[in-house]
């Protein structure tokens, strides 16, 4: 406990010296012996609003100085206050003049200047004088009346005195010098006067805390200024701009410096707040000398001595605040003050040295601004030569380690003002503790500057410990506050059990649920786990009481037997420890249902499936209780645009609300476990592009109280149709048919039930959530279910049928309702089976094309699927739901056969052993003003063949032979104009050569276009037979 001082020996140097003493186990530290000083601080009741005074070591400052009163500051502003308590007696008394004689007795040229000189009004009284009249129409009366006095005060308000606020030089003399009126601005001209008679009179510091464009005028008067000793102090603006070598970006008369490059007559200051941070209205320097801002001092809310004048609401009290660079430039001039009046025959070069070299550098709290604040914030007691310890850490705290198992106690703190700013001098932290509330605290650690924290292991658990931070610059340190007390304990709570679930109790009559987790590895401590049930979600169990307790550690579930049948639970388990200690936050399982169990059979074939419970792995074959490599499940994925197939485990995992295919090769049987949807209704979260989606119920879903939910607005599926969210129809699965049914509840098309088990497609256009009504419960509140109501217009559908099956509802026609509705984009196609879609004119699949005007012609392609070699056959099941007056035709385009199918025609095509797509084209056209090709007929013969068609107006016809590849054989027509009626063509059986052609089958094609561009075609064929 003992503490030694010891002199370094003659030609040892203190590096080697400090380890050789280190050596010694008795020796518990060494560290230089430096300088400490006491802080003296005023007793100025308003000292602790003046935050910057202690932020520019002033404190420090004045235990060297606080002035002397042969230092004179002119401060050429506003005026001053003169009768203010806080500068009465540190104004400027001109000795040479008898007051009140009315003569120039110094000859100087101003009368009785006593106390100064007001060069606006041109009297000998530079006070202030408020009318409350808004002179420069601003909106502001009076709003420069306290500004001098502010500046006054900042630099040189009298301290210690038991009154008000305290300078930066206490002690030195204020020359008032009013240049400017108490509203608005003042002629450089009367300015430049005001700096004249401050030299005049023998100003040793001028403060100049003004502003506004450059004026080269200035640069005389503060060289002149210069030349006979005073310091100049100018504001460095509060343009927030940046001052750089062209005069463009020039303030006076911060830049009127001299000569640019050679002169640095004026110490110009720039503002920071009270972190050391660049206020954000201030200028800063960016010209290659960097001579025009030479540092920076607070400006930000600065508190001092205002005028008063009790007659005047604004100034009915003795201080003020006020922000600006104005108010930084009076700290320099207190501090410039404060260096002459302890050598006061230094040049104003050396006391600028002096307040540079003492300046701590902030560029790494404005790194955006680095090496343009000059030489940094302004630190006084520096400047005056005083040797400052660094600042100590700040806000340390000490605490036990938190979630550990004792052991440990945590020491934070924040950095010094001087670790990586201000003197940016610290070079470690010493870390030094005791035990209990008395004794010495010794060292038990050591770590770098930019550290904030240091963690004790060598504690004991439940004893007291009390920690202080030391930071040290290499010679001098500080010490913080004492932080404490901090006692270790045990409060690390066990890890978590994983992989919790819930699930209904299988094979049972209901009113049990069964919890259960992964494997545990039990700590030492480990005491019990416990379960937690609520009929809400919860993440934290702090307040909550469990249902149980399960005291082996290796138990992996629990039965919970209290629950009622339907209800939702959540359930979350916790492993705790002999101290109590367990994790608070967690994520709970749920909801979960029990019910009684039953049997579910599933015939064999291709199902859209979906469940009515979750299985608590999510596994498909835990579920369907059949080996995973039975199952052939998919489900859709809109980003990758196609399936993701099943491939055991919970490689895809059957969630509530989702649609499956699931294919099964033979009939299973199975008693279905999981978790049921919780009660009301349930949301389904839906990216955009094809979903599919399921019915989540034990009971028939009604998709006529399906909502959506988008951005939080609820709202029917007609309403979200039209706001482009989600498409009002949907695709159901028929089984017997291997096809898609069209479910449109609010237009009256399909069945709105959808089935339990069931799953069906719907079409996302913007990420929103389906709300699947539980079957049998209310409405959703505030919404009505619109009834059904039948298209305008008309419209049928066309079928195809194949060896995969039949695909029925593709639909066209006229409609407006319908047109509106479109695109009607077709689901992805099965994973077998057939399918016909129209495309659109955005090369969509469609399951519909329709029209809401009623035009003449009307032409959609289609494309019909099926397996590669089978036969497939393309009709329209109701062709008397299109109206007389349409004709309707159907073209296969590779080969250019047409049926009529608003006649009942059928059409039926192989598809080739490498094809699996057929283009086709339905055309459209109404007759009685539309040109119609009928009664078309090509009947082949052995020397050729004939056409006969009936054209329903006059038109230019182009009749050609094609060979069966669809390559031109003979032009029998080209163009050639053709009446009404009936009509027919031979050819001859030769080609355009003129050459015989071979016996084969051919097509006779036929394309009529009327005067207005009316336009059809037909095309036969015929058999040649030499």
């Amino acid at each position: 406990g003992q503490i030694l001082v010891m002199d370094v020996p003659d030609g040892q140097s203190e590096a080697s010296f400090t380890s050789q003493l280190l050596m010694d186990p008795a020796v518990a530290f060494v560290e230089p012996d430096g300088m400490m000083y006491p802080a003296l601080t005023p007793n100025d009741p308003e000292y602790p609003k003046q935050y910057h005074l202690p932020l520019v070591r002033a404190p420090e400052a004045w235990d060297l100085t606080t002035g002397n009163a042969n230092i004179v500051i002119a401060i050429v502003d506003t005026g001053c206050d003169l009768d203010h308590p806080d500068l009465a007696g540190r104004i400027f008394t001109n000795r040479n003049e008898i007051p009140g004689n009315g003569i120039d007795d110094d000859g100087n040229g101003f009368v009785d200047d006593v106390h100064g000189w007001d060069f606006e009004n041109n009297t000998n009284n530079p006070r202030p004088e408020p009318d409350g009249v808004d002179n420069n129409n601003d909106g502001t009366p009076d709003e420069q009346v306290s500004h001098g006095t502010l500046v006054a005060g900042l630099a040189a308000a009298i301290g210690n005195n038991g009154f008000g606020t305290a300078g930066i030089a206490w002690n030195v003399t204020i020359l008032p010098i009013q240049v400017f009126p108490d509203d608005g601005g003042a002629p450089v001209s009367q300015v430049i006067q005001g700096i004249d008679y401050a030299v005049m009179m023998g100003a040793d510091v001028i403060n100049l805390s003004i502003g506004g464009g450059y004026y080269a005028s200035f640069t005389a008067p503060i060289a002149e200024a210069y030349a006979a000793g005073i310091v100049v102090v100018a504001a460095a603006g509060n343009a927030g701009r940046e001052l750089k070598d062209g005069q463009s970006s020039w303030e006076s008369p911060v830049c009127n410096d001299g000569v640019l490059g050679l002169d640095n007559h004026v110490i110009g200051v720039g503002s920071t707040d009270a972190h050391d941070l660049r206020a954000s209205f201030s200028n800063y320097d960016g010209s290659t000398t960097r001579t025009f801002v030479d540092c920076v001092a607070p400006g930000v809310g600065m508190y001092g001595p205002g005028y008063y004048a009790p007659g005047f609401p604004a100034f009915s009290s003795y201080f003020t605040t006020n922000t600006g660079t104005s108010f930084s430039a009076p700290l320099v001039s207190g501090l410039a003050a404060l260096v002459l009046s302890r050598n006061p025959a230094m040049s104003p070069d050396q006391v600028m040295q002096a307040i540079k070299m003492g300046c701590d550098n902030i560029d790494a709290l404005n790194p955006g601004f680095a090496g343009k604040l000059g030489a940094g914030r302004i630190n006084c007691a520096r400047a005056l030569g005083v040797q400052l310890p660094p600042r100590p850490a700040r806000d340390v705290t000490a605490a036990d380690t938190a979630g550990d198992d004792g052991g440990s106690v945590t020491v934070t703190w924040q950095l010094s003002l001087d670790d990586g700013a201000g003197a940016n001098n610290v070079t470690q932290y010493i870390i030094r503790r005791r035990q209990g509330t008395s004794g010495a605290f010794a060292e038990i650690g050591r770590v770098p500057a930019g550290a904030t924290s240091y963690q004790d292991r060598a504690v004991t658990d439940g004893v007291a410990y009390y920690y202080i931070v030391r930071t040290a610059d290499g010679s001098l340190t500080s010490d913080s506050a004492i932080a404490g007390p901090a006692t270790p304990a045990n409060d690390g709570a066990p890890a978590p059990p994983t992989g919790v679930y819930a699930e209904d109790r299988p094979t049972d009559q209901g009113g049990a649920i069964i919890v259960g987790w992964d494997r545990y590895t039990a700590p030492a401590d480990f005491a019990h786990f416990a379960i937690y049930r609520a009929r809400t979600r919860f993440t934290s169990i702090g307040s909550m009481q469990p249902i149980a307790r399960v005291t082996s550690a290796t138990a992996v579930q629990y039965v919970d037997a209290t629950t009622t049948d339907g209800a939702d639970y959540w359930y979350a388990v916790a492993a705790v420890d002999t101290f109590g200690n367990r994790a608070t936050t967690v994520a709970a399982v749920g909801p979960v249902q029990s019910f009684a169990n039953g049997t579910v059979t599933l015939p064999a074939g291709m199902h859209f499936f979906s469940s009515p419970l979750e299985p608590a792995d999510h596994s498909p074959a835990t579920l369907l209780d059949v080996p995973a490599a039975q199952i052939k499940l998919a489900r859709w994925f809109p980003a990758a645009n196609g399936y993701t197939i099943y491939s055991g485990g919970a490689s895809l995992p059957l969630t509530l609300g989702h649609g499956y295919w699931l294919k099964l090769a033979s009939p299973i049987t199975f008693e279905p476990e999981g978790n049921m949807a919780p009660s009301g209704s349930l949301s389904v979260s839906l990216a955009r592009g094809w979903q599919q989606v399921g019915n989540p119920y034990f009971a028939a879903m009604n998709t006529s109280g399906i909502t959506v939910d988008h951005q939080g607005t609820t709202m029917d599926l007609p309403s979200a149709d039209a706001a482009n969210i989600i498409r009002q129809v949907f695709w159901r699965y028929n089984r017997q048919t291997n096809s898609y049914s069209l479910v449109a509840p609010f237009l009256g098309i399909g069945e709105t039930q959808i089935a339990p088990w069931e799953g069906f497609w719907v079409r996302v256009e913007k990420p929103c959530a389906l709300i699947l009504p539980r079957p049998g419960a209310v409405a959703t509140a505030g919404l009505s279910e619109p009834a059904a109501a039948e298209p305008d217009g008309w419209f049928t559908k066309l079928t195809v049928r194949g060896d995969g099956g039949v695909d029925s509802d593709n639909f066209f026609g006229v409609s407006g309702q319908l047109a509106a509705m479109e695109p009607l984009e077709s689901p992805p196609p099965t994973a077998d089976g057939v399918d016909l879609s129209f495309v659109d004119t955005a090369g969509r699949r469609v399951a519909g094309r329709f029209s809401a005007v009623e035009a003449r012609e009307l032409e959609w392609d289609l494309v019909i699927e099926g397996t590669p070699g089978s036969r497939l056959e393309v009709w329209c099941p109701a062709p008397q739901e299109i109206p007389s007056g349409w004709a309707v035709t159907l073209q296969d385009q590779a080969t250019g056969s047409a049926v009529d199918v608003r006649r009942g025609g059928r059409y039926s095509l192989t598809l080739a052993p490498d094809e699996s797509q057929r283009p086709m084209r339905l055309r459209l056209t109404r007759t009685g003003g539309a040109l119609t090709l009928s009664g078309m007929s090509a009947v082949a013969s052995r020397a050729g063949g004939a056409m006969t068609f009936t054209l329903s107006a006059p038109a230019a016809c182009t009749v050609k032979v094609l060979n069966i590849a669809g390559r031109t054989v003979r032009v029998l027509r080209q163009g050639t104009p053709m009446p009404a009626g009936t009509s027919q063509i031979v050819w001859d059986g030769r080609s355009d050569a003129g050459l015989a052609v071979p016996s084969g089958a051919y097509v006779m094609q036929i394309e009529a276009v009327t005067e207005d561009g009316n336009r059809t075609q037909a095309v036969r064929t015929l058999a040649v037979q030499r």
